[in-house]
């Protein structure tokens, strides 16, 4: 139940930031990558986001005893929801941070990255592959 309120309250979050960043930055659609703006709503489709996002809802129910691979998969989740919410209801997902002159992105992204890290730390320290021990 934690894992949900969490997941809805990152999800409201980002949509929150999305607002935001539509209220008060100069808002142009752009299907490809641009340089020159900072909020950019990305229509790109990626293939298979529905099918990644039930696979993670399985394995979130899967690892439900395992604390810290329910929580970087309830990141990735969160993000990944996110941004299905703003390609179904806004036509694109809107990126708005930019902090080099290749990369514009948002909340739910910043989510999903942070899952990831976190999933493939566990990863590393159960297959030993880095030793914690001195």
């Amino acid at each position: 139940m934690k894992n949900i309120v969490a997941l809805l309250l990152l999800v409201f979050l980002d949509q929150i930031s999305k607002e935001l960043a539509i209220a008060n930055f100069d808002y142009r659609m752009n299907s490809s990558v641009s340089l020159d703006i900072v909020q950019i709503s990305n229509t790109a489709i990626v293939f298979g986001a529905g099918f990644i996002q039930i696979l993670l809802v399985f394995f979130v129910f899967k690892w439900r005893s395992v604390p810290i691979k329910r929580i970087g998969l309830t990141l990735i989740l969160s993000g990944a929801l996110s941004n299905t919410i703003d390609r179904i209801f806004r036509g694109g997902v809107i990126d708005f941070i930019k902090i080099s002159p290749f990369s514009v992105f948002n909340f739910a992204d910043i989510l999903i990255i942070l899952g990831i890290i976190v999933l493939l730390i566990k990863y590393i320290h159960e297959e030993k592959i880095i030793s914690w021990e001195k």
